[in-house]
């Protein structure tokens, strides 16, 4: 199969159509990522987790080339960002963690702040989660940062809501009241 697969990208290549055919690519599986990431942590979860698993070496390859792509930026972003919970309840915690940081690493992604907000949520709970406690809360605190700036209440409320939880977990009770607090209020404002 490997073999079919080379020639056929040979073939692609030569036919000038690549970049267009890979961006195709990645629009399509972004799509069914976003359509999938509301589902992620409902009771429909298994059945798209299970259809993402499918489709993983295909993610991979879109998150891949989105990342080497002129404008793919924000693609990859958007991908990495829905992704996270899909590698969370997969056990590919390190794996979606370096295609995270990854995306993260690129340049562009500044101009993107609601979608680097996201990704740096995901990294930071695939950190935490990874016992990356350090990490996790640098990025935590990034995406915190960019939700206020935002004025994205949600992302905000989650956001808090780990760094809150990671308060706990080193003893700060005071700082972990304050975030979960604010957390609270904000998902109870949103009706979440």
């Amino acid at each position: 199969m490997e073999t079919i697969r080379e020639y056929a990208w040979e073939r692609l290549v030569e036919s000038g159509e690549s970049e267009r055919i890979c961006r195709e690519h990645a629009c399509y599986y972004l799509q069914l990522v976003e359509d999938a990431e509301p589902y992620l942590t409902s009771g429909h979860r298994e059945a798209w987790l299970k259809r993402l698993e499918v489709d993983h070496d295909n993610l991979h390859a879109a998150l891949v080339w989105s990342q080497g792509s002129e404008d793919g930026v924000p693609l990859a972003l958007r991908l990495a960002g829905a992704l996270w919970w899909f590698w969370h309840f997969r056990g590919y915690l390190s794996h979606g963690r370096d295609l995270l940081e990854g995306v993260l690493k690129l340049e562009a992604t500044h101009q993107h702040k609601r979608e680097r907000a996201e990704a740096l949520y995901g990294a930071g709970s695939l950190a935490w989660f990874l016992s990356d406690f350090c990490s996790a809360r640098r990025r935590l605190e990034e995406s915190v940062a960019l939700w206020r700036e935002l004025g994205d209440e949600r992302g905000l409320a989650y956001a808090l809501n780990l760094l809150g939880v990671d308060a706990l977990w080193t003893h700060n009770e005071e700082v972990a009241r304050h975030m979960h607090v604010e957390s609270v209020s904000l998902l109870y404002k949103l009706g979440d």
